[in-house]
This record gives C-alpha cells, structure tokens and sequence, in this order.
C-alpha cells in the first residue's frame, strides 16, 4: 500500500468513528468512502478495496434507516425519503461481494437486512414485484418463518390472498418445528398476519356463498 492510499485509509477510519453523531457526518463518511472504493479499483488494490466496502455497510444501511424514520430515527429532522432508501439498501447489496471478497459469511446480517429493508420500502411504496423478488431471494438463502412472513405481506399487498395465506401457514410450521427464540419472536406477528388473511377469505366465501343462493333463486325452475 502506498503512502496516499494508507493516509486517505487512516482518514476514512478516523471519520468513521463519528460518523453517527449526525446525518451530515454520516454522508460525508459515505461520500469518502466511495472515493476511496474509486481509488482502491483504479490501483487494483483488493483487499484495500474489499476493508472500505466492508467499512461501508453499516453507513449506507443507517442512513437507509434514517430516511424511512425506521427504528431510533423515527423523529428524524428530514423527510421520509423511500426512493433513497431504496438506493442505500442496494448499495450494500451491491457492495457485497466485494466486502465479502469470496468469503460465504454476511457481515453480521447486513446483506439479509438490505434485502429486507429494500422489500419492506418497494412495499410502502406499492412496487410490489420488487418487493416479492426481494422476499424471494431470502427465501431462498435463508428459508426462516420471518422470510415467510415477508413474503406473505408481499402477496397480501397484491392481493394474492391465497398465496398469501400459502406462505403464513409455512411460516408458522417452521416457527412451530424450531426451538429458536428468533423464531419465536416471529409468532405474534404470523398469527396477526393470519388473522387478517383469514377476513379477507372469509368475507370472500361469504360474498360468493350469497352470490351462488341469488343466482340459484332467479333459476326459472325456482321462479
């Protein structure tokens, strides 16, 4: 490593010790970051290139949570802002591979909370394709009931109320087959989704249960 490269690393690592205290401080450390992600490729510099993309994973991810006022920053001092959470989310799915640098292992979760994150936005914001897609792709990574449960809302908001109803039903099979606290936690939240599910379905047999006695009745044989 070069002496700029080391000192504009040692920057980096400076700024990031900060970086929370304020949004502003929070996008400068991105801003930096991504200049030296720049420079770390134009030298061919891998490992320098896979510690800042790494680096960079908890700052994109809170400041997407900081523009859907999610969590500690649901009194944020600016707007909600989706469609820049959207791309905050997709930078640390993007960034992955390269902060993994072939490593199997996901940073303490952050590339499954991108995804789920991502979904959750495409959802609030009614690209409903997009947030299926996502919840798709935990599925298949990671196959847990919340991951059914995502799913399930996905299909709920599309008013798939059958494959919505599919996947809650999956989930609470898997909540009830783990002895997992995590999943546990996942209960109260299928049961809820269930319920709502539940509603709909009824009060769509009902409607069609008195749809089928009036036709049966305007029948000539019953006139």
């Amino acid at each position: 490593m070069n002496q700029e490269i080391k000192s504009l690393t040692d920057k980096f690592d400076s700024m990031r010790l900060v970086y929370d205290k304020d949004i502003d401080s929070l996008s400068q450390v991105i801003q930096f970051g991504e200049h030296l992600l720049d420079i770390a490729y134009q030298s061919e510099l891998k490992d320098v290139a896979s510690y800042v993309a790494h680096c960079l994973l908890i700052p994109y991810d809170e400041r997407a949570r900081y523009y859907r006022h999610y969590g500690k920053y649901d009194r944020a001092k600016h707007p909600k802002d989706l469609e820049q959470s959207i791309r905050d989310y997709s930078r640390v799915i993007d960034l992955a591979p390269v902060a993994l640098n072939g490593k199997t292992d996901d940073h303490y979760g952050k590339i499954r909370l991108a995804f789920e994150g991502r979904c959750e936005c495409f959802l609030e914001i009614d690209v409903i394709d997009r947030a299926i897609s996502d919840a798709e792709f935990i599925i298949k990574k990671y196959g847990d009931s919340q991951a059914y449960i995502l799913r399930s809302k996905c299909y709920f908001s599309a008013k798939d109320f059958d494959l919505a109803n599919r996947d809650i039903i999956q989930a609470i099979e898997i909540i009830k087959n783990k002895d997992d606290i995590t999943n546990q936690w996942n209960l109260s939240d299928a049961i809820e989704m269930q319920n709502k599910i539940r509603a709909i379905l009824n009060k769509t047999a009902h409607r069609l249960t008195a749809v089928s006695r009036d036709q049966e009745k305007t029948r000539p044989g019953n006139l």
